[in-house]
């Protein structure tokens, strides 16, 4: 047997002065009923006990989550953990696990006004879109740059194609049809480059997208149909070209920006690169956040956006390269201008510490996006590895991401889902599911949802095709995020685990007395399932708890089977 837990925000963490949150990891060949035992130091006399929640339906999971809660702001809680089944009653205890009663305890002390862990509820349950304004469409020619190529190029990283603010302003009713409710843009900032990850001028609108005017007139227009709309903040490096830098090159040590940056020598020599680049690319110079004007600098520019044009959020990129004390600061500063102000950090690792409760609010989901797809295309990556490794990836993040968790299967760094999945259109529909049901904020790239191709870096960035148009992706992908907006189960539900069957998927979502059991067959077989809907509902007792489930799920296919429970009867829907 393994138990894991500790002392630290990983493991246990307020979301209000009277609430904390625990996790406990415990790998046994047994199954346990796990409850914390927890009282106020010196008040033994008041023992408490809350009950664990296993993070799969049968109870094998290693995975537990819990709540200690109390009438007043928590102070000084100890609190062990009592392990039992038919056979025994276990400890968990600083000291391992124990067979008598325990001696030696874990302790909380003190849950400060600052230290809580809050969520952002105004971006649970949406579905985001994530576009390149440049490739999207092109509303206004007037604003066209000089060297501008046909629509239907094969795209570079030096080609620009015309798209605008005016192009997204126009297709904002064919978003509304998808049922949108966030949208992710990439860098809209003046810069030199077509993806404009080179800041020029943070505090302008680059001439090729539009003006500022135009940009707080689409924000107000997005608001006025209950979307949102986030931006994308470069603030790890800035552009070659920018003044600052620039200014640097010219004066040296002497620059008053010379402290923005990682720099050998008292001068920027540009040949030899003398100064530190973000991937080794001499147009764009890494910032340095031990300067307290640099940092002062960057927060006015993510302040001055969310007052000027009432933006809901950054996206941060590549946040995980950036002094973590400096995104604290930069949180603490931003939220109170906006409480539901959204905080997403790009990371490809593991991003929990990231989601320590004073840095991000989510992060981009690179690890589900590839279980996704190694599984639909892998079969080292077997149903039961991938079960284990989903249980994983949700138990170590906060639960209080879990509902926001940016989850997508392309992204402008990495090929396209349908080539990641060979052009099989069964197995994309597969992916669309997963991203769809999973816990998270699903965010579809630009053109996913109408069968755009194209391998990584630049060919993972095409022109929006609108006249080609995959209808069966299109109208598969519009009414999965019709059924998810239509079930809390599906957009906000607890999820669980539920092993079947060696060759199936499956997983369970829910809320209250409704759940949808997801069945996803990967394989060249058709599969039959067969389960109890009452075994799904806590406490279930029912005239027809005995029924039994026997459903056919077809080769490299799917159901969703949703249920209802009323007190007295299970009903059930195969869809």
């Amino acid at each position: 047997m393994i138990a894991q837990h500790y002392e630290t925000r990983e493991y246990i963490y307020p979301v209000n002065r009277n609430t904390l949150y625990l996790k406990l990891y415990l790998n046994s060949k047994d199954n346990y009923e796990v409850s914390i035992i927890y009282w106020k130091r010196f008040h033994e006399y008041q023992m408490n006990s809350s009950l664990m929640i296993n993070r799969s339906i049968d109870g094998n999971s290693p995975y537990f989550t819990g709540i200690i809660e109390a009438t007043e702001p928590i102070h000084y809680i100890r609190y062990y953990f009592k392990l039992s089944n038919l056979k025994e009653t276990l400890y968990y205890t600083p000291w391992g696990i124990e067979t008598d009663q325990p001696q030696k305890f874990f302790e909380y002390m003190y849950v400060n006004s600052l230290d809580l862990f809050t969520e952002v509820k105004s971006f649970q349950g949406k579905i985001g879109y994530h576009l390149f304004l440049d490739r999207f469409y092109n509303g206004n020619p007037l604003n066209d740059p000089s060297s501008i190529v046909p629509w239907d190029t094969i795209p570079t990283r030096e080609n620009f194609f015309g798209g605008d603010l005016e192009g997204l302003r126009q297709k904002l009713p064919y978003l509304l049809d998808l049922k949108i409710d966030v949208l992710f843009l990439l860098p809209i900032f003046k810069s030199h480059s077509n993806h404009k990850y080179d800041t020029v001028d943070y505090f302008e609108i680059d001439e090729a997208y539009g003006t500022i005017d135009e940009f707080k007139s689409l924000v107000n227009e997005i608001h006025s149909h209950g979307m949102k709309i986030v931006l994308d903040g470069v603030f790890n490096h800035i552009g070659y070209y920018s003044s600052i830098f620039q200014d640097v090159i010219n004066k040296g040590i002497k620059s008053i920006y010379y402290d923005w940056f990682y720099i050998r020598g008292e001068f920027v020599d540009t040949e030899k690169v003398n100064y530190e680049c973000v991937g080794d690319y001499k147009w764009m110079p890494k910032l340095n956040y031990a300067s307290k004007s640099l940092r002062e600098y960057i927060i006015n520019v993510g302040k001055y956006w969310i007052e000027e044009a009432h933006i809901d959020g950054w996206r941060l990129d590549v946040a995980d390269e950036v002094d973590y004390t400096f995104w604290c600061e930069f949180r603490r500063e931003l939220k109170p201008l906006n409480e539901n102000l959204i905080l997403v950090a790009e990371t490809w690792k593991d991003g929990k510490d990231l989601l320590r409760g004073d840095q991000m609010d989510s992060v981009m989901n690179y690890k589900l996006r590839e279980l996704i797809i190694n599984f639909l295309t892998h079969d080292a990556l077997t149903v039961k590895r991938l079960n284990n490794r989903i249980e994983k990836l949700f138990f170590e993040y906060p639960m209080i991401t879990h509902n926001v968790l940016y989850n997508h299967v392309s992204s402008h760094d990495t090929e396209r889902v349908i080539t990641a999945l060979h052009n099989n259109q069964s197995l994309l529909k597969l992916a669309i599911l997963m991203q769809m049901t999973l816990p998270g904020l699903p965010v579809i790239y630009y053109g996913d949802e109408v069968g755009i191709d194209g391998e990584n870096d630049p060919l993972c960035r095409k022109t929006m095709n609108w006249d080609l148009i995959n209808n069966d992706i299109h109208l598969f992908t519009k009414s999965l995020i019709e059924l998810r907006k239509s079930t809390l189960a599906l957009s906000i539900g607890e999820y669980k685990s539920v092993f079947l069957d060696f060759n199936i998927y499956s997983f369970l979502r829910i809320y209250d007395n409704e759940a949808y059991l997801i069945l996803i067959n990967r394989y060249e077989k058709d599969a039959y399932i067969v389960f109890h809907p009452a075994d799904y509902f806590k406490d279930c007792k029912v005239s027809n708890d005995k029924v039994e489930i026997n459903t056919k799920v077809a080769a490299f296919g799917y159901k969703l089977i949703k249920m209802t429970y009323n007190n007295s009867l299970i009903t059930t829907n195969i869809l």
